[in-house]
């Protein structure tokens, strides 16, 4: 880990985001050999404001196919050994037969992509695992156990020291690229606020930032930043004295797609059940405005009550 204020005037590979897909980036470049990287990010290491920062950080490793299951699986081991993993497990919950039926080859799938210990649960064994569920308007559960909670943050600062370690990769917060220089479609340099740095590649890994990054060079990068509805309840009898701040497994109610997470002693709510809200990236706060208006993340807003309550599906 860089403890240099001065940026290097030259780097072989310049990554600009480190949140966790830029360190992570960084980390299997150093373990495949490569030297002489270069991670840039406008915010602070490593709690930047972008996705990283502020996102609940399920992951729920059976997916259809059998590539995001074992990316899904590979991250869950990776983070487990950086110490930013919490297994908790994780319950997909039926409200309908139609879902039950479906979580029964979901099941099925897990066991073929080499997940191991899934299990369909009754509507009490739900219950049990977490008793704030009504066991009365499901028809049971796909239980994994060895799902849980990424700490993003965590996993980010672990995998840096890791790329510094191995190869010596520097990483740089509070400098914000303002321009890239280019020779026939070739980077040539990357300038930031802090100075300029000669490269020979450059890796774009800014998330939601990433179409005002593609403008610098005149290249379309096709992502949409999407507004998101979270909430986190008032403390909750049923968790009061909750020791850690996950006990309970993690919850998917797909048939709404809702889903839950415990804080302690209350849970948050995510929900994709409503209109696409579009963002310009322009619109989304940076680290600078976000002190000026006292805010810890990009991402807080005033709750709109329309787009939570009224389904889309």
């Amino acid at each position: 880990m860089s403890t240099e204020s001065t940026l290097p005037k030259s780097a072989g590979t310049v990554v600009v985001g480190a949140g966790c897909v830029g360190c992570s980036a960084a980390y299997h470049l150093a373990e495949r050999g490569r030297e002489d990287v270069v991670v840039l990010d406008r915010g602070p290491l490593f709690e930047t404001g972008g996705s990283t920062s502020h996102a609940p950080g399920l992951v729920f490793q059976t997916a259809g196919g059998k590539m995001m299951t074992r990316m899904a699986a590979y991250t869950r081991e990776l983070y487990t050994d950086l110490d930013s993993y919490r297994m908790s497990g994780g319950i997909e919950v039926a409200y309908t037969e139609d879902r039950w039926n479906f979580l029964k080859r979901k099941r099925e799938w897990g066991q073929s992509y080499g997940l191991d210990g899934g299990d369909l649960l009754s509507p009490e064994s739900v219950a049990e695992h977490a008793p704030q569920i009504d066991e009365s308007v499901i028809h049971g559960g796909y239980y994994l156990p060895t799902d849980g909670k990424a700490h993003a943050v965590d996993a980010s600062r672990a995998m840096a020291e890791r790329a510094s370690e191995l190869a010596g990769h520097e990483f740089y917060g509070n400098t914000l690229v303002t321009d890239v220089e280019t020779v026939d479609g070739a980077v040539q340099a990357v300038v930031t606020d802090q100075g300029r740095i000669a490269c020979d590649d450059l890796l774009v890994a800014t998330n939601i930032w990433g179409p005002l990054f593609g403008d610098m060079v005149d290249r379309d990068i096709p992502l949409v930043p999407c507004s998101h509805q979270y909430l986190v309840s008032d403390p909750i009898d049923d968790l009061a004295g909750a020791e850690r701040e996950i006990e309970q497994p993690m919850l998917r109610h797909q048939d709404y797609s809702l889903y839950f997470r415990q804080h302690g002693d209350s849970y948050g709510v995510g929900s994709y059940n409503h209109e696409p809200l579009l963002v310009d990236p322009e619109d989304i706060y940076g680290p600078e405005k976000l002190d000026d208006l006292g805010l810890e993340y990009p991402s807080l807003r005033e709750f709109t009550a329309t787009h939570f309550y009224e389904n889309t599906h």
